[in-house]
């Protein structure tokens, strides 16, 4: 992974919210987006030709995943800067815990 993964997380919950919205946004809105990443840009490639259904349910896996993530790095003390542990608590309190 070339971006934080604290980023990475937060970025997937925004995509989640979007894709369980009763109509989700449309992929290749995102492509051209400023900060999205090589991996986001090829995943909403790919996505466009699947139906919305399925993608906003790889979102939500994806997103899952990298909350457990952080949550790992958090037990592990990864997470020292303050900035960083009020990010965690927000994407956690997000995350549903």
């Amino acid at each position: 992974m070339q971006r934080p993964v604290l980023d990475g997380a937060e970025d997937a919950l925004i995509l989640a919210d979007l894709f369980a919205a009763a109509a989700p946004p449309r992929v290749d809105a995102i492509v051209p987006a400023a900060r999205a990443s090589g991996w986001l840009r090829k995943a909403a490639a790919a996505a466009h030709d699947q139906p919305a259904h399925r993608v906003a349910r790889d979102v939500r896996s994806f997103a899952e995943y990298m909350v457990e993530a952080v949550r790992l790095m958090q037990r592990h003390g990864h997470f020292q800067d303050r900035a960083e542990r009020q990010r965690v608590k927000a994407l956690l309190k997000r995350a549903g815990g």
